[in-house]
């Protein structure tokens, strides 16, 4: 009998003890995954990657995880634009108040959040008086941005010439610096044969005879026109429009690819039911769900067993 209950003592300390070491190595285990979490973030934030097509409704930077849609002011609206591509670049959510876009560029300066200055860098918000963009590219005295517009404009894209900026958009008052570090300040964008969806606007791409704006003007191609291009000198690419052959500047195209925004070339009313649904679309996890790497489920599948089982 006596025998028996301590037996039965030093089983119940055996589990108590694994029952403590799994708890310990499971924080341990958590600690780490935070780390690595972090660096993996932080990390990202060193490098860019431009974007001259649309985000697609399934991306929480401008949705879900964005205090301007959460609050009825979505895109279109150059607001929540910048502020989920500043978020998207980062990693995490940008030190930037939810404010009209006028008011970026001094409440930066008031708080110091981040660096600000007239030279473009890559990643930074340009402001103006009346609107605020991220930049993509710079080439030469050329800066490239990405945009959102009130006025109905989902997505486009704008290249201005440097210390020119403020022919756009009212004053322009400069660029947050948002990647301070590590991030070189130009890029030449890589442009390929394919299919181009046209992305001015209200207006249309002129079409010319040659690559680049010294050769004369043979058509214009309307916003929002699919076409196929079959050779591509420097940032302009060959085209044939009902029946003429000629070059454009592909600056103004976004390529088409499966993650082209549900929202182009929709009405407003077609654009706020689709924005509506995107709320209810899953958003899963960027560091991915496989179970057998992840060190957690790795602990539970090991100790649970002898725990539960008295083993």
């Amino acid at each position: 009998m006596i025998k028996v209950l301590g037996t039965t003592t030093e089983s119940k300390q055996n589990r108590t003890r694994k029952l403590l070491l799994a708890v310990a190595t499971l924080l341990a285990a958590f600690s780490i995954l935070v780390a690595s979490a972090s660096a993996t973030r932080a990390s990202g934030a060193k490098s860019f990657t431009p974007r001259m097509s649309a985000p697609s409704a399934e991306d929480y930077h401008y949705t879900s995880e964005n205090p301007y849609y959460t609050t009825g002011y979505g895109m279109p609206n150059c607001t929540a634009y910048a502020w989920g591509r500043a978020y998207e670049i980062l990693g995490t959510k940008p030190n930037i108040p939810c404010a009209n876009a006028s008011a970026w560029y001094s409440n930066n300066q008031s708080s110091g959040a981040y660096p600000y200055g007239r030279t473009p860098k890559l990643g930074a918000v340009a402001c103006w008086s009346h609107h605020v963009a991220v930049v993509e590219a710079i080439n030469g005295n050329q800066v490239t941005v990405s945009e959102s517009h009130a006025s109905g404009t989902y997505f486009d894209t704008k290249t201005l010439t440097i210390g020119n900026e403020s022919s756009y958009a009212g004053s322009f008052y400069g660029y947050i610096y948002i990647l301070s570090d590590g991030v070189t300040t130009e890029t030449q964008l890589t442009y390929k044969t394919g299919k181009y969806v046209i992305d001015t606007g209200s207006s249309a791409l002129n079409m010319r005879s040659g690559p680049g704006t010294s050769y004369k003007m043979v058509a214009s191609i309307p916003s929002g026109t699919t076409i196929t291009v079959d050779k591509v000198t420097d940032s302009w690419g060959r085209t044939t429009y009902n029946g003429k052959t000629g070059w454009v500047a592909l600056w103004y195209c976004d390529p088409v690819t499966t993650s082209t925004s549900i929202f182009r070339n929709r009405s407003a009313a077609a654009q706020a039911s689709a924005k509506e649904s995107a709320s209810l679309v899953s958003i899963q996890s960027d560091e991915g769900t496989s179970s057998t790497t992840n060190p957690v489920s790795w602990m539970f599948s090991y100790f649970l067993p002898s725990l539960v089982g008295g083993k």
